[in-house]
This record gives structure tokens, C-alpha cells and sequence, in this order.
């Protein structure tokens, strides 16, 4: 380049920094350094939203707002609104044009394409509409965009489903194939049956499981901050080891060799071998790596654990979020109960 190109540049520079300047000086809002350099990298995302998503996707995640997975929902959410601008022939979405029939339209389109893969999905259409909602909030209410709201309650929350645990029987039949050396697992399917039985030991989810450094792991105790709720409670997780966990540990020190404790691989890689291990298992459900989670809390209820300690153990800030394994447990109760006395007469 030619010093009159390096000049251009650095004048170009100057331009949109006066222009941040102005900008704050004429809406009498405080202009730190830290704000006017996101200022200057968000040129270009300023008019429009797929940009600014883009932009406060990788800002948030920074500020620790938000956690790895959920920005790997939001980055998942805004690829979605970026395959429908597409379909229309477009790459962009300046604030201007956003409306609610735009995302009515998306919302049908978002239909159609989870009919392609044989899913309702109401569930998947309500957190892409949380995640745009999040985004939206902030240009309008922190970036002082201008706009018409587009979600006039198109989609409402859906409904809480009883969370697919299993059973106490079901668990020891898991073990038993675990220990089988005849069975016909593969190298990844029984690292991914062993990641699954850690789980169900220890209420981890699988985010956190694939975090725990063996350094972690000292004297029958896994000491960790759950990623999901440490900035909420800030409070360490002490997860005691006992029983079947410990020779399960063992085997995960000896055959991981990298820095953490259970050899693990990407999580849909263990939901697809989850399907196969249920039905070595003749277990009738379907089987993701969340289940193990649920299944620790019901079998630690069942078995006498209290659900101050069950809130404690799995990292939540609210033990209204607890109690629904209280639910489950009380079902469960009185199903069995039903199941013993209704032929005594």
C-alpha cells in the first residue's frame, strides 16, 4: 500500500469515531473506551439485525451473560433467520423492515422445515422465538433501535413435559451391560455409555461433564461450578463419589488421556448411541444424555435424599425448578401403590 492508501484508512478511522463521538455527545449517555471500541467493530451491524445478533451473540458470551451452550442455541437461531432471508433472496435485515408478518412468515417456514424432519417442534419454534426476543430487547431498549415489535405472543411457552427418567431397574440393567465384556458396544459407544452412567451418578449435565478435569477429582470428590448456574449462585458443587461411580472413575482415569476425567464426544454423537444402548438395554424410551440428569435427581428422591440437598447437588438457584422430581416421586408412589392393592380383593 501506498502512504496516500494509509492515510485514506486512518482518515476512514477518524470519520466513524467522530461520528460514535457525536453520536453520544447528542444523547447525553456516558461514552466509555471499552463502549466506543464495540461502537467501531459494530459498524456495518448497526442497520441491521442479522449483524447486530451476530455481533451481541460474541458480546455476551464474553460478558459471561450467557453461557457456551446457549450461545450455541443463539448462533443456531440466527443461522435459521439467515437460511429464510435466503429463501427470499436476501442476506440482510435492516431494523427497518422488521414486522410482524416478516416473522409470521418465518414462523411457518420454520414449520415446514421441522415437518421435513418429522418434528412438531413447538419447543424448537418457542426458543428461536426467546432467542431473536433477547436480541430485539437489547437494540431496542440498550442500542435505542427503532422498530415494530414482531411478537405480539405468536407462539406461546410451551407447556412443561414430565422429564423421562429411568427406573432404578432400568439403571442396573445399564450397569450390567457396561460390565459385560461379551457385550458388543464399540469403543465410542461405550464411552459414551460410560459418560451416560457418570450422569446418572452424579446429576451432572453434560456440558459440565465434559468440562471436569481430572485435578477435580480428589479424594472420592468432584469439586466444579456448574457453567449454566455459576454466575447466578456463584457456589462450587461438592459431588461425593460412591458406589458403582467410584470403579466407573477409575476405569475414566486410566483410558482418558487428555487433562479431563471422561472421555466424551460431541453430543449428538452420544444421543445417536444412546438409541442403540436403550435397545440393548430393552429400555422403551428414548434416551438423550439430559435423561441421566433426570434420572439422578427421581432415583436420588426415591431413595431418601431430601430436595434441599438435590438443589444443592445440581446447581440450581430456585428449588421451585426442583420440585418437579417431588412430583415425579409422589406419581411414581402411588402407580406402585396401585399397582400392589388394586387385585387384594
Amino acid at each position: 500500500m501506498e502512504h496516500q492508501d494509509y492515510n485514506l484508512c486512518i482518515g476512514q478511522a477518524l470519520a466513524r469515531i467522530n461520528q460514535i463521538l457525536i453520536k453520544y455527545r447528542l444523547s447525553g449517555k456516558p461514552l466509555s473506551a471499552e463502549k466506543l471500541k464495540e461502537e467501531y467493530y459494530m459498524e456495518g451491524s448497526t442497520d441491521c439485525f442479522v449483524a447486530y445478533m451476530a455481533e451481541k451473540i460474541k458480546q455476551e458470551r464474553v460478558r459471561g451473560h450467557i453461557t457456551e451452550g446457549t450461545q450455541t442455541h443463539h448462533k443456531i437461531a440466527l443461522n435459521k433467520l439467515k437460511l429464510f432471508l435466503a429463501s427470499n433472496g436476501k442476506r440482510s435485515l435492516p431494523f427497518s423492515d422488521i414486522e410482524v408478518s416478516l416473522f409470521i412468515d418465518f414462523d411457518l417456514w420454520h414449520i415446514e422445515r421441522l415437518a421435513e424432519k418429522d418434528c412438531k417442534g413447538h419447543g424448537a419454534r418457542w426458543n428461536t422465538q426467546k432467542a431473536y426476543r433477547k436480541y430485539l430487547e437489547l437494540a431496542r431498549k440498550v442500542d435505542k433501535k427503532s422498530f415494530e415489535w414482531p411478537f405480539p405472543e405468536i407462539i406461546k411457552k410451551p407447556k412443561g413435559k414430565r422429564p423421562i427418567f429411568l427406573s432404578q431397574a432400568e439403571l442396573k440393567n445399564m450397569i450390567s451391560l457396561y460390565e459385560d465384556p461379551a457385550s458388543f458396544l464399540t469403543k465410542t459407544g461405550k464411552n459414551v455409555l460410560r459418560a451416560f452412567l457418570v450422569q446418572c451418578f452424579t446429576g451432572l449435565r453434560f456440558g459440565d461433564l465434559q468440562k471436569v478435569e481430572k485435578k477435580q477429582y480428589q479424594k472420592k470428590k468432584i469439586i466444579l461450578k456448574p457453567e449454566k448456574t455459576s454466575e447466578s449462585t456463584g457456589e462450587e458443587v461438592r459431588l461425593y463419589v460412591h458406589g458403582p461411580l467410584q470403579s466407573i472413575l477409575k476405569d475414566c482415569k486410566v483410558l482418558s488421556q487428555s487433562k479431563y476425567l471422561v472421555p466424551t464426544h460431541a453430543e449428538p454423537t452420544h444421543n445417536l448411541h444412546l438409541k442403540s444402548i436403550a435397545r440393548m438395554c430393552r429400555i422403551q424410551k428414548k434416551l438423550t444424555t439430559h435423561v441421566a440428569r433426570h434420572t439422578f435427581a427421581t432415583i436420588f428422591l426415591e431413595r431418601g435424599g431430601s430436595v434441599e440437598v438435590l438443589q444443592k447437588i445440581l446447581g440450581r438457584s430456585k428449588i421451585e425448578t426442583t420440585m418437579i422430581y417431588v412430583h415425579i416421586t409422589n406419581r411414581s408412589i402411588e402407580d406402585q401403590t396401585s399397582r400392589v392393592f388394586d387385585d387384594f380383593l
